[in-house]
């Protein structure tokens, strides 16, 4: 018997509890605390969600990106880029219009 059959075999829908999460508040770090923007909302999955969601993931990406469906300016959850990238050029080209007389505001980028 292969392991792709007693996989099949062992297969079952996953319950309500197993795909459901935590959400639980990560502080930032920093002096203070008392106010919501030195919080983070983070979601905590069980053990058998994330294995299912980077399956998912995995397969989804390979698919996506071997299509090129996506922009070639979106850079969140794609490998090997960063959404570091984009907040760069944002802030440059947010300081160059200031710069110009063509725009007015603040940025910060934290």
């Amino acid at each position: 018997m292969t392991n792709e059959i007693l996989a099949v075999e062992k297969a079952r829908v996953m319950t309500v509890e197993e795909m459901n999460g935590t959400v639980s508040l990560l502080h930032k770090g920093g002096v203070t605390d008392d106010k919501p923007q030195d919080w983070r909302p983070v979601v905590l999955l069980n053990c058998t969600n994330q294995l299912v969601m980077h399956i998912l993931n995995a397969r989804l990406r390979g698919i996506v990106e071997k299509a090129g469906i996506l922009e070639p300016g979106q850079s969140g959850g794609r490998q090997g880029r960063s959404t570091d990238i984009n907040l760069t050029k944002l802030e440059w080209v947010t300081r160059e219009a200031v710069a110009q007389g063509r725009g007015r505001g603040c940025i910060e980028l934290t």
